[in-house]
């Protein structure tokens, strides 16, 4: 559970990181831990 988790916190920044538009980095990050 926590593994599976942190890969997607991992894949969620590198996905912000991508975008380069830090307002999204929350949003996202919520709709990650949502998934789950």
């Amino acid at each position: 559970m926590i593994r599976r988790l942190l890969l997607v916190l991992f894949v969620t920044l590198l996905a912000a990181g991508r975008d380069q538009d830090h307002r999204r980095i929350g949003p996202t990050l919520f709709e990650a831990i949502a998934a789950l």
